[in-house]
């Protein structure tokens, strides 16, 4: 459980640093992220 929560909160963070970096171009990544996390859920 520990490790998924670090997990989490640095995605969290690599969001936040996109956004302020690209913000247009950080939607790209997001989405991936969010399918990235999808394909995690389904798998478990």
């Amino acid at each position: 459980m520990k490790k998924s929560i670090l997990v989490f909160i640095v995605l969290l963070l690599l969001v936040i640093d996109i956004f302020k970096c690209w913000r247009v171009a950080g939607i790209i990544p997001l989405f991936l992220i969010l399918v990235a996390a999808k394909v995690k859920r389904s798998k478990k």
